[in-house]
């Protein structure tokens, strides 16, 4: 009758151990897929916010003033565009399918540095893509573009 009591007995102590090891197992692939959801999410993030500052780039290299690259990135919207002594900035505001939108949760910051040179005019630009209420830039990139004097 021992005999047989000890056998039932490591069964049972087998059985309660394979399941805290199966309970092990699946705690941590929850743990790794919850983490690969937050990076998918980051990811998708980085991936907008560089392919509006390349947008925002092509019109800068398209244009000859802030106001036609902000003409080019806005669809047509109203876009303000803040001037001192020779630096212009504006915002473009997109929504999450990265279409223009008056309270988008994709900001795009532009600057219009013009620089005479010789032959023409150098202008540098940086461009900066926000998410959500951040201020802390989610990319960023910085582009020129020269223009040359009209010939007489």
């Amino acid at each position: 009758m021992m005999k047989k009591n000890s056998h039932i007995t490591a069964f049972y102590l087998e059985t309660i151990l394979l399941i805290l090891v199966f309970m092990t197992i699946i705690l941590v692939l929850t743990k790794i897929f919850g983490g690969s959801k937050g990076i998918s999410s980051s990811a998708k993030n980085l991936n907008r916010a560089v392919c509006l500052a390349g947008n925002a780039a092509e019109a800068v290299a398209a244009s000859d003033s802030p106001e036609a690259v902000a003409e080019l990135l806005s669809d047509g919207g109203d876009v303000k565009i803040n001037s001192s002594s020779t630096v212009k900035s504006f915002r473009v505001d997109y929504d999450e399918n990265m279409r223009p939108s008056v309270d988008g949760f994709y900001h795009v910051d532009v600057t219009w540095e013009p620089e005479k040179t010789p032959g023409g005019t150098m202008v540098s630009s940086n461009i900066s893509v926000l998410s959500g209420k951040s201020e802390r830039p989610v990319y960023q990139l910085k582009t020129a573009v020269f223009l040359e004097e009209e010939s007489r």
